[in-house]
């Protein structure tokens, strides 16, 4: 070292190097359409087990001599199963990884769906429906983890919306869908139907989504360490925040959809077919939202969007709670203000998944367990609400505007806590 400079120390075994931080599996951009859309339909298999045989609950009610408690049941037995089956798989997805746990569950799902058109009494459909959740959880929790996987956050948020664009079309296509088939066949038509969405979408997993988490990104020792994970997300504040957000907003969605069909139908005079021209009407207002959420998020911060959602889908409960108080509600009110709900709630749910993934990126299928778990598990206790309370106009709009309110204090006073520090 005569020249005064000092030479760099050549690296030996002893010196460990540096571990890169694992980094997402980005496809290639032809693959990223196909991958999108297996993913919406996957997230999308929730929505369609809902808002395809809603139509048919009278008559179904009917057909089985039970009230509408009962029938209600089914669908907060579905809700159970797929909150209960998001807790177990996601976690699991994230030391065991995600391909075979989807293929798994959609088997499975498909199954089911045909022992629901089967079924011959209510007592056997709520079994079935509780098991067609439980297994059906794994194409919702794993769309949300593999997109995770698959994308840096700063990428998320517009793929998010994207994937909550196809999915959203469940809603839309589903109760129109649905109504017809409800019509012509019967409600039981309709699960034999699902089971051949759950068909087309094992065929799209096969074809289009690999593994997306590799042996050296997963969760080392085993589930009892992934759990742990899934326990630490739930007691860390910003998360906890995101996903009482989430589960609010679902308990008022999911309690709006289980009473609005009764509503509409039994009270407003509306045929299967034109609940669901409304339904499905309604939800176009919540694709252009999630489509307009994938813009703006360039532009303005998740938070922002998600706060202004939330409070879109306030107002829209709200119309319809103030008319019924007022005694000026009718057909066309509660319409206007399910349009306005939905197109809040086209809002909310991409931005809540972009910020719970966000803040659980180091655990992708434990943080989009804990939301789907939670989310769907509460919405179950929710909907049985709407019909002990009478599946009437002011018990719908009160359920809702409860939640919704719950909702907005708890991301706007999370705000003022923030602003303090």
């Amino acid at each position: 070292m005569s020249d005064g400079t000092i030479d760099a120390v050549p690296a030996t075994s002893s010196t460990p190097a540096p571990v890169p931080a694992p980094t997402p599996t980005v496809p290639r951009r032809r693959d990223r359409w196909a991958l999108i859309a297996v993913l919406g339909l996957m997230a999308g298999t929730a929505p369609l087990s809902i808002d395809m045989y809603i139509p048919g609950l009278p008559e179904m009610a009917q057909g089985f001599g039970v009230g509408d408690v009962a029938v209600q049941l089914t669908l907060t037995a579905f809700l159970l199963g797929l909150g209960i089956g998001q807790l177990l798989i996601g976690p699991l997805s994230d030391s065991r990884g995600r391909r075979t746990l989807l293929l798994a569950g959609t088997v499975g799902y498909i199954a089911f769906a045909l022992l629901c058109a089967m079924a011959p009494s209510v007592g056997v459909l709520v079994a079935a429906r509780f098991f067609q959740g439980l297994l059906g959880a794994a194409g919702v929790v794993l769309s949300r983890a593999v997109l995770a996987d698959r994308f840096s956050t700063r990428e998320a948020p517009r793929y998010f919306s994207y994937m909550a664009m196809v999915s959203g079309v469940a809603p839309v296509l589903a109760p129109l869908v649905g109504g017809v088939i409800v019509g012509l066949a019967g409600w039981r038509a309709v699960f034999g139907v699902l089971a051949g969405v759950g068909v087309v979408l094992l065929v799209g997993i096969l074809a289009f989504v690999p593994e997306s988490l590799p042996p050296e990104r997963r969760t080392a020792g085993g589930i009892r360490r992934s759990v742990a994970a899934m326990g630490r997300l739930a007691v860390r504040p910003s998360f906890l925040r995101y996903l009482a957000a989430g589960t609010f907003t679902a308990c008022a969605l999911f309690a709006f959809i289980s009473g609005a069909t009764f509503v509409f139908q039994e009270i407003y005079g509306l045929s299967p077919t034109g609940y669901g021209v409304m339904f499905g009407s309604s939800c176009v207002g919540m694709v252009c939202a999630g489509l307009a959420f994938g813009l703006l998020a360039r532009r303005f911060a998740v938070d922002h969007l998600l706060r202004a959602g939330v409070l879109v889908a306030l107002g829209g409960t709200l119309v319809l709670l103030v008319s019924r108080l007022c005694g000026v509600d009718g057909l066309a009110v509660a319409w206007i203000s399910f349009a306005v709900f939905m197109i809040g709630m086209g809002t909310v749910t991409p931005a809540v998944m972009t910020s719970l993934q966000r803040e659980g990126a180091d655990t992708a299928g434990a943080a989009s367990a804990l939301f789907g778990g939670t989310q769907f598990g509460i919405a179950a206790l929710a909907t049985p609400i709407i019909g002990l309370l009478g599946s009437g106009v002011g018990a719908l709009a009160g359920v809702c505007a409860a939640a919704m309110t719950l909702a907005a204090t708890t991301l706007l006073t999370g705000r003022r806590v923030r602003a303090t520090r």
